[in-house]
């Protein structure tokens, strides 16, 4: 089954755009999110899990809403985070 929505105009895209944005916004921002805690995480890490970091990096980018599911599932590793040294001055 394919859905596809044909736009000519920009009332047609204004009214797409009320009927599906409160569905797609929600989304959205779930996607951007995980993206972004996922980069930092794996930025954070010297090591991961069954993949090179910047492999994992193409697959969190590239793959929408489960590239990043699949980092936390799979290439998270806890060995390798990044200490600060700051801490130890207390």
């Amino acid at each position: 089954m394919q859905i596809t929505y044909k736009v000519d105009t920009l009332q047609e895209l204004i009214d797409w755009i009320i009927k599906w944005g409160p569905l797609l916004l929600p989304l959205v921002l779930i996607q951007l999110g995980l993206m972004v805690f996922a980069a930092l995480d794996i930025a954070k890490k010297k090591k991961t899990k069954n993949f090179n970091p910047i492999i994992w990096v193409l697959i969190v980018c590239l793959v929408n809403m489960i590239g990043p599911i699949l980092y936390f599932v799979f290439g998270r590793s806890d060995e390798g985070v990044i200490k600060d040294d700051d801490d130890d001055d207390i």
